[in-house]
């Protein structure tokens, strides 16, 4: 296991741990005081993104190019369970596909960028028995970066690697509740640690986006 992976790996553990101990108290406070009805509090979900670039440097030197120089903007779905703990918080997990659009730069052709990421998380919402809810989210966890190629004429060279990387965002939206349909609407901050870089100029550093997400979800 590379000391890339093997932080990555710490990183998740850590989080787990923080979560459960975090959830707990929700957990302890919402039978204490009954407030956790009857029904199931099991939910499977699904989502479509569009995810443009914020920030972040796609290699290494003085006209080093950003993320969004060599990709155009992802779209992806994810698939995500939720475990109900009260009224107001929720743990979940969930996994994700995105692909972004190589574009030319100086007269390079790059590859896809593909990202998968797994995660866990916690779920907040402060209005739990309105139609239209506000909510908010906090997801860690790891994602996997395809390898990209670029290509020049007929020369190909990799440009960087496969590998797995921190994964980490934090969001905001509004739900509305219809029966045991749910409809969401919501942004997320997200950060993607560094690819592993094959060519030197390809060093890049780790990337921000701004996902806009559309989900429904439906609770059993």
């Amino acid at each position: 296991m590379k000391p890339s992976d093997k932080f990555t790996t710490k990183i998740v553990i850590i989080a787990i741990f923080l979560l459960i101990n975090l959830a707990l108290p929700f957990s302890v406070v919402a039978e204490d005081n009954g407030s956790q009805a009857s029904a199931s509090r099991f939910s499977f979900g699904l989502s479509a993104s569009v995810s443009p670039f914020l920030s972040g440097n796609a290699g290494k030197g003085d006209n080093a190019p950003d993320y969004d120089d060599l990709f155009k903007s992802g779209h992806g779905i994810a698939l995500e369970t939720e475990y109900k703990l009260c009224d107001h918080a929720a743990l979940i997990g969930g996994i994700g596909y995105e692909k972004f659009s190589g574009r030319k730069y100086q007269g390079f052709k790059f590859d896809d960028l593909e990202i998968v990421p797994i995660y866990i998380g916690c779920r907040l919402q402060p209005l739990p028995t309105s139609p239209v809810n506000p909510f908010f989210r906090f997801c860690l966890g790891s994602a996997h970066i395809s390898a990209v190629d670029l290509k020049w004429n007929s020369i190909r060279a990799t440009y960087w690697d496969s590998s797995w990387v921190f994964f980490g965002s934090a969001g905001t939206g509004i739900d509305y509740q219809v029966s045991n349909w749910r409809f969401s609407i919501g942004v997320d901050l997200r950060y993607v640690g560094a690819p592993e870089n094959n060519l030197k100029a390809a060093d890049a550093d780790s990337c921000w986006m701004i996902p806009i997400n559309l989900g429904i979800s439906y609770t059993f």
